[in-house]
């Protein structure tokens, strides 16, 4: 299980730029080599930004101005299968670096609250994400994580705002614990 502190970078962060620390992953592993595993994540990060005061927006031929609560909501549902290479062999080693290629599906809920009105989207999108990280052995069957994922959501669907492009991309840090059978 993962705490995923999650950073906005591209699109996102023209959304809502703000960080987000309300995030959490599973990732359950399977050795297929002494240096390879397989797996699959399933995760939920949440960003957030609320404004009162007057807030201008613009959209193509569109613009205009409100005046008062304006909320700004991403709900992302990741679902990905994984391959994890370890470059130390060393199985028996507590201290290990890895890097991590996921690929899959990420449900996009995308929100906007003005006043009492709610504007909202939700698009499934194609996206990778590629990790690194240490991990640690910190008891015979107990580990620690620390990881930083980079993820990309490939553009699908329509954009609240209209554009033509939406596509998603952000920084998660992540710090873990986990069990391991081995």
């Amino acid at each position: 299980i993962y705490y995923n502190m999650s950073f906005p970078v591209g699109r996102t962060s023209d959304f809502i730029s703000d960080p987000s620390f309300a995030g959490v992953s599973f990732d359950g592993k399977q050795f297929i080599s002494n240096n390879t595993a397989i797996g699959l994540l399933f995760g939920w990060n949440v960003f957030s930004k609320n404004e009162t005061g007057l807030t201008q927006y613009s959209s193509g031929n569109v613009s205009g101005a409100v005046y008062g609560n304006t909320a700004y909501y991403y709900n992302i549902l990741p679902l990905m299968a994984s391959v994890t290479y370890f470059p130390n062999t060393n199985r028996n080693a507590k201290t290990k670096f890895y890097m991590v290629g996921y690929v899959g599906a990420y449900s996009f809920n995308q929100q906007l609250e003005i006043g009492v009105n709610t504007f909202e989207n939700n698009n499934w999108h194609f996206g990778l994400a590629p990790e690194i990280g240490v991990y640690y052995q910190a008891g015979r069957t107990t580990n620690l994580t620390l990881s930083t994922r980079y993820n990309y959501a490939f553009s699908s669907g329509e954009a609240l705002n209209g554009d033509e492009s939406n596509y998603q991309a952000w920084i998660n840090v992540n710090l873990g614990i986990g069990y391991n059978s081995w």
